[in-house]
Formats: C-alpha cells, structure tokens, sequence
C-alpha cells in the first residue's frame, strides 16, 4: 500500500469499529463518529456463525470471544402442538461445524480494545447526518451542522436506519416489518449447545439462546402494539402467555420480573443498489438491513469490513476499492437478503396459511439430503447462492481443533 488516506467512519458498532482498527493498521489516518455520548452495545445475545468466526479467527480475536460463549450446535424448532419442525445441525453444512451464542456486549468489549490499542480519534455525541464534498475533500456533518474534515472518503456504518444513506441521493429500497422482537437476559440452563425455538402459527415466535457464562437470551416476537400492551399493565398477561408455549423460558423471566427488564427491537429490510458514490462507502446494515431470523447481521458486517479493508489495501485509489468491495460481497450479501425476505413472511405474518405451509413443508424439506444441506449452509451463513459453491472455512480447523474440539450430536 502506497497511499495513505483520511478515513471518518459513522458509527461505533460491530462494522464500523472492525473497519476502524483493520484501516487504522494499514497506516490510514481514523476518524470514529458515535452518536451516542456513552460507549455500549445495544441487544442482546447474537449468533456468531462460521462465517463471522472466519474474519474473527483471521484477526486473532475469536479465541477471547469462544472463552465466554456457548457453542451452539443446532437449530431446534418445535410447534406449539410438540411436533418437530426442523433440527438443522451444523454439522450437516460442515464436519465438526459450530455457531457460538455471544453476548453483544463479550463481542462489543474485544473490538473496542483493538480500538483502543490503535491511534483512531473517537468523537463520542458525533450523530452524522450527512457529508459536504469541499475542494480537498468531504466532511461529515453532524446533526447540529457542525463538521468534521476534510476527509478522503467517509465509511456509514450507522445502522438499519442509516441517515447517511437516506441523504445519499443512491436508488433504495426500504421496507419496515410489522413485527419486531421483546427480549431478555437472564440466568438459565434449560437449554444448552442448541438454538431452541418453538412456533405458534406465523403470529408467535419464541426463542432461547445460550450464550456461555450460564446467561441465555430469550425473544419473542411481537408487534409494537403487544410490546406498548406489555409495558402498559400487561406483563403478567404477556409472561403468561410465553410460559404456556414454552416452558423452559421460566429461568429467564424469574430474572425478568417486570417490563422494566425487557426490551423491544423493531426491524426493517433495506437494500441499496449501489453501496457507494463517489466519497461515500456503506457497510453493514446501512447497506443491506434485514430480519434476524436467519441470525447473520453481525456476520455479515465482520466480512463487508473485512472486505473493504482488504480492498483498500490492494486497489490503486479508494473509489477502485469501493468497486472492489462491492463485487466481492454482492453475491453472498444478495442470497441471504433475498432468503430473508422470502422466508420472514412465514415466521412473523398474520398469515394462517403461510404459518401452516411452513409447519407442513419445512419437515418434508428436512428429509431431502441435498437441501438439508443447502438450509444448514444457509444457516451456518457460508452459502453464496442455491447451486454456488459454499464458503470455505480451512481457516477455522486447527482453531476449532485446539479451543473446542468437542464435537456433540444433537
């Protein structure tokens, strides 16, 4: 790498600061913007997929985060009736396959001391907006007008709502989902190495994630209505109604003893049919915003950082990287929004004949080989298209060999 440029970076999350260290390691002169006046992770537990561990293991990060994780190695998803609606194991997309369940907050703290081991100026109560090319350079505006510059190129990272993108001028495509997710952490062991999921139609979904430490994320669907309900006097109308489906919730709600322990997370799917202009480069959920219900968000944000990264460093100007990035990531990025999109519908709808479609079509799927494989690479995050060849994952071997070698069948 020859040239060395003056890189802002909006938002201080899980892209923007992975994108933030990696540049500030090549030479590049980092400027961090956070909106917020205090440093934290917003959420709870994710599931760190294989393919987020690929960029993570690569880094030299992930043994500090699988110290304080729970290997996950399928997914499980009953009815409300008992009958099994899908168990994907990880194993069955690769030999010796594993996800991990992370609390944000173990993923968030390792990224901010990288961060902080590299001289990157972090501008805490920055809330950019939008950027003013000047003659030598771009600057980033902020929501009282002030600015910051000039600048070679700013990087949005600012999340699913991105202001960035809304002032960027680029074609999009935004849709907000009628349905969100309440959740809660709390102590339990109920379940352990698996997702556990269990469906009530398409209106009801609910969800234990073991996330090491003994904690265990729980979410349930439902509409910001239900969620102003719950905090309005119906808790114990709503705790209720979990229990009922799904029992093993009990350890996490006695920790969540009232609303004020839950929290709400609205979602919505965006695309942009171009992730960049001419001073301006978008990752993550800025870029291509989607429901969790295939849990690759935070994956998808380590390998477009990853990524960019990777082409500012080998492409002659900044604008030729942008291109660059934007090709190597499309395919993979466009396969899980689309499947995403497709698949949400039945999951969180009010459609009874979606919901029953799925109840009935999901276990017949299961039992085909060949796309119980192909859902368990979708699962596991390293699948770039229906017939495309997947990810490879070499890298994660010898790791996965001498830090957690145990290998379950469940």
């Amino acid at each position: 790498m020859s040239t060395t440029y003056r890189v802002g970076i909006a938002g201080y999350g899980i892209a923007g600061s992975t994108a933030a260290f990696m540049l500030a390691r090549q030479g590049h002169s980092v400027t961090l913007f956070e909106r917020s006046t205090s440093m934290g992770p917003v959420g709870a537990g994710i599931l760190l997929q294989p393919s987020g561990q690929v960029v993570l293991q690569r880094l030299g990060l992930l043994e500090r985060i699988v110290q304080h994780s729970e290997p996950i190695y399928a997914l499980d998803a009953i009815t409300h009736r008992g009958l099994q609606l899908t168990h994907l194991r990880y194993a069955d997309a690769v030999p010796g396959g594993r996800a991990y369940g992370v609390h944000r907050k173990v993923l968030f703290d390792v990224l901010r001391a990288q961060v902080e081991s590299e001289n990157i100026d972090v501008r805490l109560g920055w809330d950019i907006r939008s950027r003013r090319v000047g003659a030598d350079g771009v600057f980033a505006v902020d929501s009282t007008g002030a600015e910051e510059g000039p600048i070679d190129f700013l990087i949005a990272a600012d999340g699913s709502r991105s202001a960035l993108r809304d002032a960027s001028g680029l074609a999009r495509w935004v849709c907000d989902y009628r349905f969100g997710v309440i959740w809660a952490v709390g102590q339990s062991q109920a379940v352990r190495a698996k997702l556990f999921q269990v469906v009530r139609g398409a209106q009801t979904l609910i969800g234990l994630l073991p996330m090491g430490d003994g904690e265990c994320t729980l979410f349930c669907s439902a509409s910001p209505a239900e969620w102003k309900d719950v905090r309005s006097g119906g808790f114990d109308r709503w705790r209720e109604s979990v229990l009922r489906l799904c029992p093993l919730a009990s350890d996490v709600l006695n920790d969540a003893a009232g609303p004020e322990n839950l929290r709400f997370t609205d979602y919505r799917h965006a695309w942009l049919r171009q992730w960049f202009d001419d001073r301006v480069v978008f990752l993550g959920d800025a870029a291509h915003a989607m429901s969790p219900h295939l849990g690759q968000g935070v994956n998808l944000a380590l390998l477009d950082a990853e990524a960019l990264a990777d082409a500012i460093a080998t492409a002659p100007t900044f604008g030729d990287a942008f291109r660059q990035y934007a090709v190597s990531r499309r395919r993979h990025v466009r396969h899980y929004a689309w499947l995403t999109f497709f698949l949400t519908p039945f999951f969180q709808s009010n459609s009874a004949v979606l919901g029953l479609a799925r109840d009935i079509g999901l276990p017949i799927m299961g039992r085909v080989p060949w796309v119980r494989r192909r859902m368990a690479q979708s699962m596991a995050g390293i699948s770039t298209g229906l017939f495309a060849r997947p990810m490879d994952l070499s890298v994660l071997n010898a790791f996965q060999e001498r830090v957690d070698p145990t290998v379950q069948t469940i």
